[in-house]
């Protein structure tokens, strides 16, 4: 079996890779959220470090979908009507 290993050169650091990540996933819930409730509430973000898995970041996230799921229901009643 011939294995092939491709390297991408990073500008950047490991550490400042995983700061630019977690801003750019925090940047993201704040967008989806809206003024109308709807949204990502962030309850718990954590650094861990397990003996197991490693180094990571733990998120506990709630997610307020009203206005997706009224939509949804919406829409499927109007399939039910034609």
């Amino acid at each position: 079996m011939l294995i092939k290993e491709y390297r991408v050169v990073m500008n950047c650091t490991e550490a400042e890779y995983q700061v630019g990540q977690l801003y750019a996933v925090a940047e993201q819930s704040k967008e989806e959220t809206g003024a109308d409730g709807d949204g990502v509430k962030i309850e718990k973000n954590e650094p861990y470090d397990d003996p197991d898995k490693g180094k990571g970041q733990y998120t506990y996230k709630t997610y307020y979908l009203t206005k997706a799921v009224r939509g949804g229901l919406e829409w499927l009643s109007l399939l039910q009507n034609q």
